[in-house]
């Protein structure tokens, strides 16, 4: 299973990540907490493993807007919340970049084809894009065509159960290796062991 921290902000953040190597890193350019502008990101970026993937969070921000920071090589994956079209996607991916495609979960069962490179299914909220700490119903079942993310209140505690029930191919965690609002070196490292054995 592959691993993905979201909503990296600071240097000693990407020093942490550097560390112990995630498959994914995320920068939030969307209102939020987490929120970090083209400066710092491009900044942080330059400071990130090259083994390591940036993902740029979006939450209905203009196609020209997101490949500006794939073409300054901030991102290498778009990650969008919102609205946006399979053409929107393929716009995208024609010009080189990878997507994640955001689902908030709402049903029982998913069955998804999609233009996107992976799905990512988070908790429905109708006021917030991310980052509620909140897990969903993961007994759901999902039947989709590229492989999917779990995000959404995953932590140390309940992340063996989340892959035995969905299985998915990777996930996607923020506050779970949090303390005070900035990830921790401690709970990064628990969450990779528990995650690769």
């Amino acid at each position: 299973m592959k691993i993905k921290i979201c909503g990296i902000k600071t240097s000693d953040e990407i020093e942490i990540m550097n560390e112990f190597l995630p498959d994914y890193i995320g920068f939030v350019f969307a209102k939020s907490k987490r929120e970090v502008d083209f400066k710092k990101a491009l900044q942080l970026k330059q400071n990130l493993n090259k083994k390591i993937k940036a993902v740029g969070v979006f939450v209905n921000s203009k196609i020209e807007d997101i490949l500006n920071f794939y073409n300054e090589k901030i991102i290498d994956i778009a990650q969008l919340h919102g609205e946006y079209s399979e053409g929107d996607i393929e716009k995208l991916k024609n010009r080189g970049l990878s997507i994640i495609k955001v689902i908030k979960v709402k049903e029982n069962f998913y069955d998804i084809k999609t233009k996107a490179d992976f799905i990512l299914f988070d908790t429905y909220s109708p006021i917030q894009a991310g980052g509620l700490n909140k897990t969903f119903n993961w007994n759901i079942k999902i039947n989709s065509n590229v492989p999917y993310f779990i995000a959404g209140g995953i932590n140390e505690g309940n992340i063996l159960e989340m892959r035995e029930k969905l299985d998915p191919y990777g996930v996607d965690i923020s506050s779970g290796v949090e303390e005070n609002g900035f990830k921790t070196k401690e709970k990064v490292s628990n969450i990779i062991k528990i995650v690769r054995g």
